[in-house]
C-alpha cells in the first residue's frame, strides 16, 4: 500500500508539473501570434491569460477534456488502493464484463457503478452482480465482502488514520450452469444484490485457501423489480387503511387482548427460568448439555433426557408445594388465599 501511496503521489506531482509547463508553454505561444501579427501583447493582458490557464479551473477543463475518452484508464488513476495493496477494477450496471485475475492472499476487487440519481425510472431496479470462476475462485473458498474506509482518531497520537471495514455480502450460489456468451462449460457463480444508485460501491473477495493464483469475471445488470413495486403499493394502503382499522373497536380490544397476552407469558417464562435449579452459571451450563445432547444423543434417547430435565427442574416446586402442605395441613387453599393472598408467592 505505501508503494502504491508513492507512486500516486508521483504521478500527481508529474501532472501538475506537466500543466504547469502547458500553460506558460500557451502563454508564450499566444504572445509570438499576437507579436507576429504587428501587434504586442500588453504586459496585464499576458498576466491574465497566464492565470487563467494556470488556475485550478483551467486544469481541470483541460483534465476533463483528456478524460472524455479515457474510459477505464482515468477511472484506474482514480481508483483507491485496496488493503491488499490491488486497485479495484471499474465495473458499470449493464456494461461489459471485466475478468480479474489475482491472487487468493491478494484478491483485488470491482468497484461498481450504478445509475445516475437523476434517473427516477430506476428507482424500483435491483443491480445484480455476478461473480464467475474462471479458475480457482471456488477452489479457495472466496466469499465476497463489502468494503469501505472508516476515518479512526487516536487520542494517544492526536492523528486521524484510515481503517478498511469489512461486511460479509448475503449470496447466491448457483453451480453447473452454463452462461450464456461467456462459455459452453458449465461454471460456478455468486450473485449478490445492491443499490441501483451505488456509486464506487466496493466489492473484494476473501479468500481461506492459499492458492497460486484466482481468475474471476464480473459483471453488473440491472433489472426492474416487481416486488418493489408491491411492497410500495402494500405499504401505502397500510398507511391509507390505519386511522380507520386504528379507531375501530374489534381492532382495539385485539391488540389490547393480544399485548396482554404476550406480557402474561413473558411473566410466566421468566418465573419459569427462576425455577429452574442453579445460577446462571448452571443455567448455562444446562444449555451447553441441550446443545451437546441435540447433536450427539440419537433422538430415540431425547424423551428420557428431557424427562430427567424436568425432573430435576420440578424438585423445588415440589419441595415448596410440600412445604406448604405441610403447614397448612388442616386448611384449605381457598382460605389461605383469601387471608392472605401472597401465602403462596
Amino acid at each position: 500500500p505505501l508503494r502504491a501511496a508513492v507512486a500516486v503521489a508521483e504521478s500527481t506531482t508529474r501532472t501538475r508539473a506537466l500543466e504547469r509547463a502547458r500553460c506558460f508553454l500557451l502563454a508564450r505561444v499566444s504572445s509570438r501570434v499576437m507579436r507576429r501579427d504587428g501587434r504586442a501583447m500588453p504586459s496585464k493582458a499576458m498576466v491574465v491569460l497566464i492565470v487563467v490557464l494556470c488556475s485550478p479551473l483551467g486544469a481541470r477543463a483541460s483534465v476533463f477534456a483528456r478524460r472524455q475518452g479515457a474510459g477505464d484508464a482515468g477511472d484506474a488513476a482514480r481508483a483507491v488502493v485496496l488493503k491488499d495493496g490491488t486497485a479495484p477494477v471499474s465495473i458499470y450496471v449493464d456494461g461489459p464484463m471485466r475478468v480479474i485475475e489475482a491472487s487468493s492472499a491478494a484478491p483485488s476487487g470491482v468497484a461498481v457503478k450504478g445509475h445516475s440519481r437523476m434517473g427516477l425510472s430506476r428507482v424500483f431496479d435491483e443491480v445484480s452482480v455476478t461473480v464467475i470462476d474462471r479458475g480457482g475462485f471456488m477452489s479457495a473458498n472466496c466469499a465476497l465482502y463489502h468494503a469501505w474506509q472508516v476515518p479512526v482518531f487516536n487520542t494517544t497520537t492526536n492523528v486521524t488514520n484510515i481503517e478498511w471495514k469489512y461486511a460479509k455480502m448475503p449470496t447466491e450460489r448457483e453451480r453447473d450452469k452454463t452462461v450464456a456468451g461467456i462459455s459452453n462449460a458449465p461454471s460456478s457463480t455468486v450473485r449478490t444484490v445492491i443499490g441501483p444508485y451505488e456509486k464506487g460501491y466496493l466489492i473484494t473477495p476473501r479468500c481461506r485457501a492459499r492458492t497460486n493464483s484466482i481468475k474471476y469475471a464480473v459483471r453488473a445488470t440491472s433489472a426492474f423489480q416487481q416486488k418493489l413495486v408491491a411492497r410500495l403499493v402494500i405499504g401505502v394502503a397500510l398507511l391509507v387503511i390505519a386511522p380507520t382499522v386504528a379507531s375501530s373497536v374489534p381492532c382495539f380490544y385485539t391488540v389490547a387482548m393480544t399485548l396482554s397476552t404476550f406480557a402474561l407469558a413473558l411473566i410466566v417464562l421468566h418465573r419459569f427460568s427462576r425455577a429452574i435449579p442453579g445460577g446462571r452459571m448452571v443455567k448455562r451450563t444446562t444449555a451447553v448439555g441441550g446443545l451437546v445432547t441435540y447433536y450427539l444423543v440419537p433422538s430415540e434417547h431425547w424423551n428420557k433426557v428431557m424427562d430427567m430435565y424436568i425432573s430435576a427442574s420440578m424438585k423445588p416446586i415440589k419441595l415448596v408445594v410440600r412445604l406448604i402442605q405441610q403447614r397448612y395441613t388442616n386448611v384449605s387453599l381457598e382460605s389461605v388465599l383469601a387471608e392472605d393472598p401472597w401465602a403462596l408467592y
